[in-house]
């Protein structure tokens, strides 16, 4: 990875995304973390340290034991079954359960809004015949088996090695100052980029209009 670029506002953003990045299909992701704050980039169920003392025997037996108790209490929540191990694994992902995969999006927009919606105080169309048995990191679009990755555009990084970072190389990293936050969530809000859309349900219509009225303080 070069030196991070620094933006101050939304046009500047939208500008490094139009004449930075490189030609083709780009993958997006926003966090509200810096990578170089210790916040590398790596999979939710890496960031769990009692795992490292695991083999990976051991942690990917852990992973498909979680996995089958979260996708034995599907039915009772979810219209669409999962056909295979990727979509229960993607349900669960987006359900904020630790997993292998990283959450990505081809929107720009999108990926913005997940960077500054809250401040801190200070292509592989088919997929391997599991996720636990891939051998390099897969890029994994997968159905809408949630409302959720249909409204993000979402997609999905499984890690083959989900306790290591990715490589520096692999990304480039658009750093957005605490100042222009409010300034660029007005931005999107106008674009039509905000919680009640991104979150198809009731917990994005709650945090949609607590947002709406007592966090923007009427400049929304």
């Amino acid at each position: 990875m070069s030196t991070p670029f620094k933006i101050q506002d939304f046009e500047e953003y939208l500008e490094t995304v139009r004449k930075e990045l490189p030609k083709g299909r780009i993958y997006f992701r926003g966090q509200s973390k810096l990578v170089s704050a210790g916040y590398p980039l790596k999979p939710s169920i890496g960031r769990h340290e009692r795992l490292k003392l695991c083999t990976m025997f051991e942690r990917e037996q852990l992973e498909r034991e979680v996995l089958g108790v979260f996708a034995n209490h599907l039915l009772s929540y979810v219209r669409h079954l999962p056909r295979t191990e990727w979509e229960s694994l993607a349900i669960a992902q987006h359900h904020g359960l630790p997993t292998r995969f990283m959450d990505w999006t081809t929107n720009p927009l999108v990926a913005l809004y997940f960077a500054v919606r809250q401040t801190a105080t200070d292509d592989n169309d088919k997929a391997p015949p599991s996720p636990f048995a891939i051998t390099e990191d897969v890029i994994y679009d997968p159905p809408h088996v949630s409302p959720r990755i249909r409204a993000q555009d979402g997609l999905l990084l499984a890690c083959h090695r989900p306790m290591e970072a990715l490589d520096e190389k692999d990304y480039l990293e658009i750093v957005i100052p605490h100042g222009a936050h409010d300034d660029i969530r007005r931005r999107l809000d106008q674009y039509g980029v905000f919680d009640k859309q991104l979150f198809p349900d009731l917990d994005g219509i709650a945090k949609w209009l607590r947002y709406r009225v007592f966090e923007c303080n009427g400049n929304c």
